[in-house]
């Protein structure tokens, strides 16, 4: 039986050194891996969803780029904006295409976008009522859509 005085092995030592370093890493991971648990799970009573991520080193890190050009049309009282290829009615994403939206106009209680393909019929909300394409004898290439005034 060893000496209540006499001093660990060396062995020994370093064995309680690595024990406490993996320990204290493997509650540190356990800590972080709480709290962004209990972060995703609270997201909507947190309201994190409505917050968006600014820091340009983890934008870029997670691959992530702003579009660079962007055309919006002001249609009383909405917006139809175009953000790469994401056609937006004031917050609310509508679709999802590669061409280019050319113009919106309001007509009656509905309003009129069109792209380069096709013309969307769409309510103030931003549903989608109706969508004319090709297969509907809407002409390819369109440049503009508008209203001529009267009178």
């Amino acid at each position: 039986m060893p000496h209540p005085n006499q001093r660990p092995k060396p062995r020994l030592v370093s064995l309680f050194r690595w024990h406490r370093y993996i320990g204290l890493t493997a509650a540190l991971l356990i800590v972080m891996l709480s709290i962004t648990g209990f972060l995703l799970n609270h997201t909507d009573s947190l309201r994190l969803d409505e917050r968006h991520l600014r820091s340009e080193t983890l934008l870029t890190w997670y691959g992530v780029q702003a579009p660079r050009d962007f055309t919006s049309y002001h249609v009383a009282p909405s917006w139809i904006t175009q953000l790469g290829d994401r056609v937006y009615i004031n917050n609310n994403e509508l679709l999802v295409t590669s061409n280019r939206l050319v113009g919106a106009v309001r007509s009656y209680d509905f309003i009129l976008a069109a792209s380069e393909d096709q013309i969307l019929l769409l309510t103030d909300e931003g549903e989608l009522i109706e969508r004319l394409s090709a297969a509907e004898g809407t002409p390819v290439g369109i440049q503009a859509i508008g209203l001529t005034p009267t009178g």
